[in-house]
């Protein structure tokens, strides 16, 4: 399915899971980004970029490095991470040549594959050295690129005062706060190297989260949510019955976990939080976030399918359109190509024409509307980014209650 009409809205891209690979040059399904499909895409962003409509700012929602054979166990002991580090540099050198030249703002998030350590280590090491210590440059450093880190003039840091937590918050323009999430340290799989545990660290960060969510609130401007591993079910765990499908561990307790305390804090500041957007699945799916007793549903969570091939989607990214007054999403732009195309070509879907909206719902509206079927339905046409049908029910991914 192509779109080839023109949205005149503002918009921001959102990109994620790349997974490159710079020891390869060719890129086949299954496998993670080569340096053909890391080329194709810079060159396609590029051009996006340039574009009429340019995107006002960039959401990186984490996982930048390739995957590494870990069947002895994922820690990477400083004298063996030369490969797993040359890929971070490569990408991340990548990324700020890329948006330096187009002076678009870039917000890092991080992913469970990042870690100097290993994948799910802590965001800091045992040295207290993050991925971002690779590239250091003190005036465009990560984790928001062209970003001031002083000052109130949107694009302008607001918060960063756990940056070896991989969490800040971050204002892209006048109105609208961006809460960057580790929500890695949320996740079942977690093992910290830094000194703090997942228990002491997730309590902190849930409280950092409903102290920004209430200074917002208090100031009117509009959140954003951007996390790597979203709440709920993983489908794919699911359907391999796993006794524990979660995204999260039950944590700090089973009777008041993470996950809950989340959906607490989405629905006290609903009229807060405009959007959340997440990673880590590679595939292009949605989530519908229920408020504390699980009858309503408070807002619908937006994945970014993965730029790597290895889960067999097609790579892709999105343009999300949103409201000038409200920074409400009401559209998303999916392009894709195949993992061996000579270019990133001009293939995409529109959401709004996928999931069969009325004229004038915006994401949340058309969402909450529908039946779970009907979601479903729509969500697996496009779930493989156009690769073929979903191998597995993906249904149990959707609906994000508490106690999950």
């Amino acid at each position: 399915m192509l779109e080839k009409q023109t949205v005149d809205a503002p918009c921001f891209l959102l990109l994620s899971d790349v997974h490159l690979n710079t020891f390869a040059k060719t890129t086949l399904y299954g496998q993670d980004a080569g340096t053909d499909l890391w080329d194709n895409l810079k060159a396609k962003l590029s051009a996006i970029l340039d574009g009429k409509n340019p995107p006002k700012f960039i959401i990186y929602t984490g996982d930048l490095p390739a995957h590494y054979s870990c069947k002895n166990g994922c820690y990477l002991p400083p004298n063996a991470r030369a490969a797993h580090n040359q890929n971070l540099i490569k990408i991340l050198d990548g990324f700020r040549e890329l948006v330096s030249a187009h002076h678009v703002p870039f917000f890092y998030v991080p992913g469970n594959n990042d870690a100097l350590g290993g994948d799910y280590y802590s965001f800091a090491d045992s040295a207290h050295q993050t991925p971002l210590d690779l590239i250091p440059k003190e005036n465009n450093g990560y984790p928001a690129l062209n970003t001031s880190n002083v000052g109130n003039h949107p694009p302008c840091m607001v918060d960063n005062t756990h940056h070896e937590m991989g969490y800040y918050a971050v204002k892209p323009m006048p109105g609208l706060v961006v809460i960057a999430l580790n929500s890695v340290i949320f996740g079942k799989k977690y093992f910290p190297i830094d000194g703090i545990s997942q228990l002491e660290a997730g309590d902190e960060e849930m409280r950092w989260l409903g102290s920004k969510l209430k200074e917002a609130r208090a100031t009117g401007d509009k959140v954003y949510l951007a996390m790597h591993v979203p709440p709920g079910t993983d489908a794919f765990a699911f359907a391999s019955q796993n006794s524990n499908p979660s995204m999260w561990a039950h944590l700090p307790s089973t009777e008041n976990p993470w996950l809950n305390q989340f959906l607490k804090l989405t629905t006290i500041y609903a009229s807060t939080i405009c959007g959340v957007f997440y990673g880590h699945t590679h595939e292009d799916e949605l989530r519908r976030l229920y408020d504390s007793t699980g009858t309503k549903i408070t807002s619908v969570a937006i994945s970014c399918p993965g730029v790597s091939a290895n889960h067999y989607n097609n790579p892709g990214f999105k343009l999300v359109y949103y409201a000038n007054a409200t920074y409400q999403p009401t559209d998303f732009e999916t392009f894709y190509t195949t993992p061996n195309a000579a270019a990133w070509g001009p293939a995409s879907y529109r959401f709004s024409t996928v999931f069969h909206c009325k004229k004038g719902d915006n994401i949340f509206e058309c969402i909450k509307s529908q039946s779970l079927p009907d979601v479903n339905k729509e969500m697996d046409s496009i779930y493989t980014v156009m690769h073929g049908k979903p191998l597995y029910e993906t249904g149990p991914g959707i609906e994000v209650k508490p106690g999950q």
